[in-house]
């Protein structure tokens, strides 16, 4: 099942479906969208996670990711779970498929889930960031800061590679299976270090990109292009392209949050998996602190926009939305 920005949920009552994290909840109906095959996995009370739109939101300092229910066609399921086994989760991503999730945590420990899962079905050691997987090869890569970590089929003993004296933050594949990560040298956010892993490649080749990157974010595939976040005011979305070992500039989305731009903003999520794309922000007004997240249309300029508030303590540092 796709969801698109364009077609926002009505949330009009966000605020107590989100304090309701048990009770039913009224469906919402997707008339003429058939459900996808999943792999078999717990099912909650007999309902299936088929058709459920979920959005993950890790919370590291507090030890929790919340799983919220965006949209519900098959059944009434709560509306917020709270995932509690996990120390410090810091990333996240998923299959196009998105029958699986993958949760980086400060420990070091990748743990994968099924859709609608709050219990990991497997675990990985060598990723404490970002992730990204591939789904033609099924490699999955996670970075730890002093190394990317490459696993062929989402297991076993990983692949590692390294630049010196640079701390590796958020990776990404593109639609050629070429792996791109980012990070920073001299312990300074502000000395940036982009670098790809082309597909077949044996070693990480830095490229030099023509922006200024105050503190290196997420690395994504768009749907066009390769991009990087820039987590510093004023936060912004940059796509490239890259020839070589150059990067340009073809792309910039900087979203206009109508009470001015946060202090904090932590890594957004892209979905691109079909039709018009959206873009999930964590942000907060505290320096540290995101304790909201935003929905927009993307790449569009018209700025369309809705805020998705959690009843929590916040410090969000990831998010990812799969269906």
């Amino acid at each position: 099942m796709r969801h698109s920005a364009r077609r926002f949920v009505n949330l009009s009552t966000v605020a107590a479906l989100l304090t309701a994290c048990t009770g039913p909840q009224s469906p919402v109906s997707a008339p003429g969208e058939a459900p996808r095959a999943l792999s078999v996995r717990a099912q909650p009370s007999g309902k299936s996670w088929a058709d459920v739109a979920l959005l993950y939101v890790s919370a590291g300092p507090h030890n929790v990711v919340y799983q919220r229910i965006m949209t519900s066609p098959k059944g009434r399921l709560p509306k917020l779970v709270k995932i509690t086994e996990l120390n410090d989760p810091s990333g996240e991503c998923t299959n196009e498929e998105h029958t699986a999730l993958w949760i980086t945590t400060g420990g070091g420990e990748v743990y994968e889930f099924e859709h609608g899962g709050t219990t990991p079905i497997g675990s990985l050691s060598g990723g404490d960031l970002g992730c990204s997987y591939y789904r033609t090869t099924g490699s999955l890569a996670a970075v730890d800061g002093e190394m990317l970590s490459v696993w062929q089929n989402a297991s076993g003993t990983p692949t590692t590679y390294s630049l010196p004296g640079v701390t590796l933050q958020y990776c990404g594949y593109d639609n050629q299976g070429n792996l791109f990560v980012d990070g920073y040298s001299n312990g300074s956010y502000g000395s940036l270090v982009f670098a790809e892993l082309p597909n077949g490649g044996t070693s990480l080749e830095q490229i030099i990109v023509n922006v200024s990157i105050g503190r290196p974010g997420q690395v994504q595939w768009d749907g066009d292009y390769i991009t990087i976040q820039d987590l510093k005011r004023p936060f912004a979305i940059y796509g490239l392209s890259v020839s070589g070992s150059a990067a340009r500039v073809v792309r910039t989305f900087q979203p206009r949050f109508p009470t001015g731009e946060p202090k904090y903003v932590a890594a957004s999520w892209i979905y691109t998996f079909d039709g018009p794309r959206d873009v999930f922000i964590p942000y907060g007004s505290g320096d540290k602190a995101a304790a909201k997240v935003s929905e927009w249309i993307y790449p569009g300029n018209d700025h369309s926009f809705r805020n998705i508030d959690f009843a929590s303590s916040g410090d969000f540092q990831a998010v990812t939305f799969s269906d």
